[in-house]
């Protein structure tokens, strides 16, 4: 597989995608591609996504800083936090990577010190409606996934989608309920059914979890469940890896910061 020449490509996501072994990568406006036959090998691209890459770097920036300020629920301090993640950006880029016999597009964020991050397509609504009748998620989150319905930065395996979100959610209650050991917090039992995992780690052992016994404000906060010792992180004193929203989450997962089992 030959990756095309793009100016803004750092050597880190041209690793990342010759390790994944995709049997050809493109990336737009690079390879010049018509909006139909750009639709025809990705048949899931947005035609926002398409727009995009025929924009200028400066007009590509700010065009997605501004769809994600416009789609998430105004919060103050992540809000704050946010135009300092999309002022670290270097550019965005849109790729279609081939899978079989189609391709699937992916935004990618590329940082001004070499880190990037992966968004899959934004989640339809009959996606968002089928999750809300199976199961309560916090209004930021479902917003995000109409942002994308996948996030994750290098080599993580990140946020999950909704096709997924149900799935893990019944895997890790089957997973909990027959270990020997049981999550607990301080001295407290943690049912498994009242976590819903929305975000996974690379090796599976850690989750972000919602978590229905603890409502700071009017939705669900979440804590990390470690499968390493079984248990969640305390949202009874600051500093661990409890937040009051998903938007606090979302910013500390976009930040350059090393997990430490301590924070827990």
């Amino acid at each position: 597989m030959g990756f095309r020449s793009v100016y803004w490509m750092n050597k880190r996501i041209s690793d990342y995608y010759s390790e994944k072994k995709f049997l050809d990568v493109l990336c737009l406006p690079e390879e010049r591609i018509a909006w139909d036959e750009a639709r025809s090998k990705a048949p899931l691209i947005p035609r926002g996504w398409y727009e995009l890459s025929l924009l200028s770097r400066e007009d590509r920036l700010e065009f997605t800083k501004e769809y994600w300020m416009t789609h998430l629920p105004f919060v103050p301090n992540p809000f704050k936090s946010l135009q300092t993640f999309f002022q670290d950006l270097e550019d965005v880029g849109v790729f279609l990577l081939l899978q079989e016999n189609s391709y699937i597009p992916e935004l990618v964020y590329f940082l001004n010190d070499d880190r990037f991050f992966i968004g899959s397509v934004p989640a339809g609504e009959e996606e968002i409606e089928g999750l809300k009748m199976n199961i309560s998620l916090p209004k930021d989150f479902l917003e995000f996934l109409r942002i994308h319905n996948g996030f994750s930065k290098a080599y993580d395996r990140g946020i999950l989608s909704t096709s997924e979100i149900l799935q893990t959610k019944y895997e890790l209650e089957i997973y909990l309920e027959e270990s020997e050991k049981k999550v607990h917090f301080d001295k407290n039992l943690i049912e498994p059914t009242s976590l819903i995992p929305f975000y996974m780690s690379s090796y599976g052992r850690s989750y972000q979890c919602f978590i229905k016994e603890w409502y700071p404000t009017n939705e669900m906060g979440n804590v990390c469940l470690s499968l390493d010792d079984f248990t969640i992180s305390s949202f009874k004193r600051e500093g661990t890896l409890a937040f009051p929203t998903f938007l606090d989450w979302l910013v500390f997962y976009l930040e350059e910061i090393e997990i430490e089992e301590d924070l827990r």
